[in-house]
């Protein structure tokens, strides 16, 4: 009997293979639902027994039938997103939430919905700012979708089943955390090439296993010998997504990279969503607080630029 990979061998086997595991549960009988931004409430789709999987960019694959929809000096990331779906790579997708997180991911959605035919297909507006009055309108979008998710679902979302949804993503990002305290000794105990592998494995996958997958990596990182190298330097990334072990490695030949503050490292996890009261509320303040994605202005008081 061949023996299961488990912790970082078994990140690694999923970054190079992300579609698997979905083709399997779609196999199954689940639905599996595309977002490519981490302002989309997962909480929402895990309590409705939908599966979340997060569409990247591709490094590695030439842009060529996105042309036809996007011109070649648009978003580099949004154009070999559409690109990857227009080729098909994405055909197990069930359904699709956009998010309008900037003017040029919402244009590509526009396109995406008009090109490729998913039996469900939502687009979820972000406010740009965070201040008192919006939450409200965020609020009514999150009461949006959790509407046309029910239809999708064909089942009411329990708050029961959101609560419980809320407290194992909470797990999640509670169990990230954990991971990047492992970067702090010098040198760090686990890689940047790594944690790009653990996180993108993590958002291919349904929850509870990405879970276990974060608890298998993060006890065999503290209980193995010998981790990375010290290098000349630490470093902080910080910007829109790197999820990409190619643009890692290259960082990584001179410096430690020991925290990726983008939407492919530990952003999508800061924080905690309250699990009491009113939830969806909790939610909407949640994604507009706790997301640090420059997208979103905050305006300081003097003497709070600290945040």
């Amino acid at each position: 009997m061949v023996e299961k990979s488990k912790g970082l061998s078994k990140a690694a086997e999923i970054y190079g293979d992300r579609p698997r595991r979905a083709k399997e549960l779609k196999a199954q009988g689940k639905k599996i639902v595309g977002y490519p931004c981490v302002y989309v409430p997962l909480e929402m789709l895990t309590a409705l027994d939908l599966v979340p999987y997060r569409t990247y960019a591709n490094i590695n694959e030439s842009v060529t039938e996105a042309d036809r929809a996007l011109p070649a000096s648009f978003c580099p990331i949004m154009r070999s997103c559409l690109d990857c779906a227009l080729k098909g790579k994405e055909d197990f997708f069930d359904g699709f939430i956009a998010a309008h997180s900037c003017d040029p991911q919402e244009k590509t959605m526009r396109v995406w919905e008009s090109y490729v035919n998913y039996g469900y297909f939502h687009f979820l507006d972000i406010p740009g700012s965070v201040r008192s009055e919006v939450y409200g309108y965020f609020k009514g979008q999150l009461n949006d979708l959790k509407k046309t998710l029910e239809g999708f679902a064909g089942k009411k979302l329990a708050d029961d089943k959101l609560k419980a949804a809320i407290k194992i993503h909470n797990q999640q990002r509670a169990l990230v955390n954990q991971l990047y305290e492992l970067t702090k000794p010098i040198p760090p105990l686990i890689s940047g090439i790594e944690l790009v592998q653990v996180i993108k494995a993590v958002l291919s996958i349904p929850v509870a296993e990405g879970n276990e997958l974060l608890a298998d990596v993060i006890a065999e990182v503290k209980a193995r010998g010998s981790g990375p190298e010290k290098k000349l330097a630490r470093l902080m990334v910080w910007g829109s997504s790197l999820d990409e072990v190619e643009v890692m490695r290259l960082l990584e030949a001179k410096a430690n990279v020991v925290l990726n503050e983008s939407c492919g490292g530990i952003r999508p996890f800061r924080g905690q969503v309250k699990p009491d009261g009113d939830l969806i509320d909790n939610l909407a303040h949640y994604y507009l607080e706790e997301i640090t994605c420059a997208r979103t202005f905050r305006q300081a008081k003097l003497g709070e630029t600290h945040k």
